[in-house]
């Protein structure tokens, strides 16, 4: 919801928590969706890359194809 309303703060909690565990998809998934509103495919593709190499979830594998195509 809060990504709806304010991107960066949601991106930035997103990134906060994907240092707390890194192989959390779904911080990893708002994180992206963050990074592509402000237009920075390569931070988002680099949180893909990075969360996927943990955790291979089709989610983040959609998201990145998206971002990409």
């Amino acid at each position: 919801d809060s990504l709806e309303k304010d991107p960066s703060v949601a991106r930035d909690n997103a990134v906060q928590a994907l240092k707390l565990e890194p192989d959390f998809v779904p911080a990893a998934l708002i994180a992206a969706q963050g990074y592509l509103r402000e237009d920075n495919l390569r931070k988002a593709a680099s949180v893909l890359e990075q969360c996927w190499k943990l955790v291979p979830h089709p989610q983040l594998a959609a998201l990145y194809v998206r971002a990409r195509g």
